[in-house]
């Protein structure tokens, strides 16, 4: 098995924009408050952060942002305060929020969001204003980052995924290779390359990819009765959350997940598997997934793992599972590199603060 993912076999295993606040730990000596009112520019350092708090990946942004933040206060006597602003998924409301916690709060760096679309907006408007913005969408294309020079993306590389995907498909012998992905986002085309070259290189191709539009559609059954009428064995669903969810309700109702076909799932989709209960994960059983290896032995993650699921419960109580998965360490590591550097620079911003970041390394 490749070192940075892991693999599930049988799912079953598992069990309007808010207004805007703040967040500012306070004494290690007290108790640290939830997000207050405070939009004071007189902090030393102010980190933004641009989130769809709708979903259970911005959720678990926020929760992992805060707790990242209140480490760094334990050992520090520096002042940081971090300003929220929910996107609700839509790049216009994303580039809106940019520019206000450019422009209003003066935020040196900003992190987030997740998808694609709101990100390219994000980057436009950061790097005009040369504030560093940490990306957390899943993948960022290359002339993205060539084109924007104050883009980083925070997320691991795909690719490794791939070839974990790619290491399944070779054990098995299996052959006949489709891969689902979403219509209209730009990252898909990065991933299809990468995977495309991982199966090349164990003698094997991708055979068929097939495009779902983002919204539910009748087209959706007729895209999965193309499976059904061809010689496909192995079908790669990378989907968001959302869409994967409705392709697999569909799919078992038109009795067609368990007719000799093998269904793995990238980890935009295996990685929120825990936030699932029984009677949805029940429409999924036997499909593999694959997602990023969180380390769950060392001290300080299960430090982590009790403070996050106390903070996420008091913050989103009406969720099924209070985890944390791979997009709240993500989250975490992007905020703790963020206040690192800015303590490094004495809260300088632009292309010093950068520099700092770019040069950033750390076991997360």
């Amino acid at each position: 098995m490749l070192q940075p993912y892991e693999i599930r076999i049988g799912l079953k295993e598992h069990s309007n924009p808010v207004t805007p606040k703040a967040y500012t730990p306070k004494s290690p000596s007290g108790p640290l408050p939830p997000d207050s009112a405070n939009e004071s520019s007189d902090d030393k350092g102010i980190i933004g952060a641009i989130l769809d708090k709708s979903s259970r990946i911005g959720q678990e942004h926020a929760v992992a942002m805060k707790l990242a933040l209140e480490d760094f206060y334990q050992k520090s006597i520096q002042s940081f305060s971090l300003h929220i602003r929910n996107s609700q998924g839509d790049p216009l409301l994303a580039a809106i929020a940019a520019k206000d916690l450019i422009d209003n709060q003066k935020v040196q760096a900003i992190i987030g969001p997740q998808t694609w679309a709101e990100t390219s907006l994000v980057a436009e408007i950061s790097s005009q204003k040369r504030i560093p913005f940490l990306s957390l969408a899943e993948a960022t294309p290359e002339w993205a980052m060539k084109k924007w020079h104050f883009l980083l993306q925070s997320s691991p590389s795909q690719i490794m995924q791939m070839k974990a995907i790619a290491e399944i498909v070779k054990s098995w012998k299996l052959y006949n290779i489709t891969m689902i992905y979403e219509d209209g986002d730009s990252s898909s085309t990065k991933i299809l390359s990468q995977l495309s070259e991982a199966l090349t290189k164990f003698g094997t191709e991708l055979s068929n990819a097939i495009a779902i539009p983002p919204l539910v559609s009748s087209s959706l059954s007729q895209q999965l009765e193309k499976l059904r009428e061809g010689q496909c064995r192995v079908i790669i669903v990378h989907l968001s959350f959302p869409l994967a969810l409705n392709l697999f309700e569909t799919a078992k109702r038109m009795n067609i997940m368990g007719e000799g076909n093998v269904w793995i799932t990238t980890g935009s989709f295996t990685s929120l598997v825990h936030s699932l209960n029984a009677s949805t994960i029940s429409n999924m059983q036997g499909v593999i997934g694959v997602k990023s290896y969180i380390p769950k032995l060392f001290p300080q993650y299960a430090d982590f793992y009790r403070r996050f699921r106390k903070k996420f419960s008091s913050e989103n109580f009406e969720e099924f599972n209070y985890e944390p998965g791979i997009f709240a360490a993500e989250a975490y590591d992007a905020a703790r590199i963020v206040v690192d550097a800015m303590r490094e620079t004495n809260q300088i911003g632009g292309q010093l603060l950068l520099d700092k970041i770019m040069l950033s390394n750390f076991t997360g």
